[in-house]
C-alpha cells in the first residue's frame, strides 16, 4: 500500500472519483456522446429540408412525417418538419436554416426567452430574431406559433410512444432554433431526455441562457462546427453572447470535442482554443452539403480521427500544443526522441 501524507492512494482515488461524480451531478450536464451514425442521420434530416420539396412522398428509409410547417419568406426558418423513425425509435423536429448569406445572424438585440406575453424564462436573454421566429403568433385568432405547433405534435406523439427519444436538430439559423426548441421541450418535460444535435449554429443567447440550458437535467446540447465556418462565430461573444452546450469541432486533420464549449478546469476539460476565434472565416464552409461531405468522407470512414467520443482534456491539449525545443539537443520532431549533441 502506498501512502501520501498519511493517506493511502486508494482513499485518494476514491475521494477524487466521488468528487468528480458529485461535481457532474451538481451541474446536471449530459455527457452521452451521440454516435457518428446518429449524428450523420440528424444532419441528413437537415439536408433533406433544403433539397426535397415533396416531403410526404420522398422521405428516405423508415422515416414517417407528422408535421410540416412552411413560412414562405421567413428569413430565419421557412420550413420545419416533425418526423419519426420506428426502427431507431426517435422523433425529431428539424428546422431548415439558410444556405445563403443572412444578415439576421449578425443581429445583436436580445430579448427574454419565450413568448413576449408569457416568457418561458424571464431571467435569461436570447437572440430576438431567433426567438420571434419560434414564438411569435399570428394576428388572427387561433394562429399558433411555430413552437406551439411543434410542442403539440411532439406531445401527441410521445403520449403514444413514451419510449422514443426526442431530438431537436437543424442547420445554420435552423440550428439556433433547435437549441431554443430543445430548451422549451425540456422545460415542458415532453420526455425524460431531450437531445439537441445542431450544425453550424450561431450563438443564441447570453451567459444566463447558457447556464440555464447547461443545467437542465433532461437536456443535452451538441453543436457541430466545420473548420472555419463563419456563422458559429456570430453574434460575437463581445456582444454578450455565449455558446450553450458542448461543441464538436470538425477540423481539417481531426475532430475535437469541448466540454460545454468553454471547458471546466476543475474536471480537467480544456475549453475551445483561441485559434477558434481567429480568421479568416469562410461562408462557403457554412453550406450544409459541406458538413454532409465531411461526415460521409471523413467521420464515417475514420471515426477515430474525424469523430470523437470523449472531451479534450487539459493534459492531452498541453501535450499537443507543447512547443518544440531544440536547445542544441538534436531534437527529432518526427520520432519525438532527443539525442544530446
Amino acid at each position: 500500500m502506498i501512502w501520501v501524507n498519511g493517506t493511502n492512494t486508494k482513499q485518494l482515488f476514491t475521494s477524487f472519483l466521488l468528487w468528480s461524480l458529485l461535481s457532474n451531478a451538481a451541474r446536471c450536464v449530459s455527457t452521452d456522446f451521440p454516435s457518428v451514425t446518429e449524428t450523420l442521420e440528424y444532419l441528413t434530416l437537415s439536408s433533406i429540408l433544403y433539397n426535397e420539396n415533396d416531403l410526404e412522398h420522398n422521405l428516405p428509409g423508415d422515416l414517417q412525417l407528422h408535421l410540416v410547417v412552411n413560412y414562405d419568406g421567413n428569413p430565419i426558418c421557412d420550413r420545419t418538419m416533425v418526423v419519426s423513425n420506428p426502427s431507431k425509435k426517435y422523433v425529431a423536429v428539424v428546422f431548415r436554416g439558410v444556405d445563403s448569406f443572412n444578415g439576421h445572424v449578425f443581429d445583436v438585440i436580445q430579448t427574454t426567452f419565450g413568448p413576449e406575453d408569457e416568457p418561458i424564462n424571464s431571467d435569461v436573454k436570447v437572440h430576438r430574431g431567433f426567438n420571434q421566429a419560434l414564438f411569435v403568433r399570428g394576428d388572427e385568432p387561433g394562429e399558433y406559433s411555430l413552437f406551439d405547433r411543434v410542442l403539440r405534435a411532439i406531445k401527441e406523439f410521445m403520449s403514444e410512444h413514451p419510449d422514443y427519444k426526442v431530438i431537436s436538430t437543424g442547420h445554420s439559423t435552423g440550428a439556433a432554433l433547435s437549441v431554443l426548441m430543445g430548451a422549451g421541450l425540456a422545460e415542458f418535460k415532453v420526455a425524460d431526455n431531450v437531445t439537441v444535435n445542431s450544425f453550424a449554429a450561431p450563438l443564441s443567447g447570453d451567459q444566463a441562457f447558457k447556464d440555464y440550458v447547461d443545467s437542465m437535467e433532461n437536456l443535452g446540447v451538441w453543436n457541430h462546427i466545420l473548420m472555419n465556418d463563419i456563422v458559429p462565430r456570430f453574434p460575437r461573444e463581445s456582444w454578450r453572447y455565449r455558446h450553450p452546450g458542448h461543441t464538436i469541432w470538425f477540423k481539417k486533420h481531426r475532430a475535437e470535442a469541448f466540454y460545454l464549449h468553454y471547458g471546466d478546469e476543475k474536471q480537467g476539460y480544456v475549453g475551445i482554443p483561441k485559434e477558434f476565434e481567429k480568421g479568416p472565416f469562410s461562408f462557403d464552409m457554412h453550406l450544409c452539403h459541406n458538413y454532409v461531405e465531411y461526415m460521409q468522407e471523413h467521420s464515417l470512414k475514420d471515426p477515430g480521427e474525424f469523430y470523437v467520443e470523449s472531451f479534450l482534456q487539459i493534459l492531452e491539449h498541453n501535450k499537443k500544443s507543447l512547443p518544440t525545443l531544440s536547445l542544441k539537443l538534436g531534437v527529432s520532431t518526427e520520432s519525438g526522441h532527443v539525442a544530446v549533441m
